[in-house]
């Protein structure tokens, strides 16, 4: 029988708090997918942990979270490549006093579209085996 590999989605993880998240469930045993905006940066970070962690462990899938179907496709691949989801980590954030309506797609809509997604995945009475939802919150963005 064919063990199960645990696996986390984090927003946000290409750098700062997601970053550290993603380092986090990674020493735990799970596989990661970062999920942000950034490629380069993205893609960056995904080889420096595969480095540190072993080759597959981490996989970047660029994506907006603003943008809701962008956000699907982006939870689909993951699924796809693991099969279930076990962590979905909303740490998408940013801080803009001069962009409210951007901060409030970011920090709140993205955060509420990561809820629904993880939920419809992890629901029990559809199918799911359940799972952790974890929302990150910051003054800092």
């Amino acid at each position: 029988m064919a063990s199960v590999v645990e696996a986390a989605i984090v927003t946000g993880a290409a750098q700062g708090i997601g970053k550290s998240i993603a380092t986090s469930l990674l020493k735990q045993g799970y596989k990661i997918f970062i999920f942000d905006l950034d490629s380069n940066l993205g893609q960056a970070t995904a080889k420096d942990l595969c480095q540190k962690f072993g080759e597959s462990k981490a996989t970047f899938i660029k994506c907006d979270v603003t943008d809701k179907e962008q956000f699907i496709g982006a939870f689909n691949e993951a699924v796809k490549t693991c099969g279930h989801i076990s962590v979905m980590v909303n740490n998408a954030g940013i801080a803009d006093e001069f962009n409210f309506e951007k901060c409030i797609a970011v920090n709140l809509i993205g955060v509420i579209q990561g809820c629904n997604l993880a939920i419809d995945h992890m629901r029990k009475d559809k199918g799911g085996i359940g799972g952790t939802i974890v929302n990150v919150a910051s003054m800092a963005g």
